[in-house]
């Protein structure tokens, strides 16, 4: 039938070693008043050392007030047009949805208390709808991607696929107190997650 598409997934499966069989990665970047950080993010992806190729981009933006759109375009543009045959990336989708969130960025609104409830329901509904609009068959890792993450090694993606889990979610140390060497889940930057 014309109107159904049959998928072998059989082949698509997320390995602790996924460069080597030439695995895909679908990256994503919900990006909300994100201008000030696009500068960072796009030196760290210029830094993986995953094949570029290999990795699909799918950013969502929403309830921006600031230029991110525009920037994020000039700035895909820029990588994907770069003279170094290993920087361009693979597909690249962008996806524009306001889900009306209010709080502001600074980081006491963001993680106070009072606005966690209703901050997190409508992070996880422009998560998902990123996720549902990005994800392809040929995907075989998906890897979330907090645009202001300050550090992370170069080759993020190949340890976490080292780990051969399905999903990792790694916590944090508290930058006000490293001292207590107590771990958060408030703001968990990243997840790879093998999707077969």
């Amino acid at each position: 039938m014309d109107t159904v598409r049959y998928y072998d997934l059989s082949d698509v499966v997320g390995t602790a070693r996924g460069w080597e069989r030439e695995e895909r990665i679908l990256l994503c970047v919900p990006l909300r008043d994100a201008e000030q950080h696009m500068n960072m993010m796009f030196s760290h992806f210029r830094n993986f050392t995953y094949p570029h190729r290999l990795i699909d981009l799918a950013f969502r933006v929403s309830d921006s007030k600031d230029r991110t759109l525009e920037v994020l375009v000039e700035r895909l543009e820029a990588l994907q047009a770069d003279e170094d045959p290993d920087q361009p990336y693979g597909e690249i989708s962008i996806s524009e949805k306001d889900f009306g969130q209010q709080v502001n960025q600074d980081v006491e609104s963001r993680h106070g208390f009072a606005a966690q409830a209703s901050r997190r329901k409508l992070m996880a509904q422009a998560r998902n709808w990123l996720l549902s609009a990005a994800l392809r068959p040929h995907h075989s890792w998906v890897y979330w991607r907090d645009v202001d993450v300050e550090t992370a090694p170069f080759t993020i993606l190949e340890d976490l696929m080292r780990h051969n889990k399905d999903v990792i979610v790694p916590s944090k140390w508290p930058v006000s107190s490293p001292a207590r060497m107590a771990l958060t889940d408030d703001r968990a930057c990243r997840c790879l997650a093998p999707t077969a």
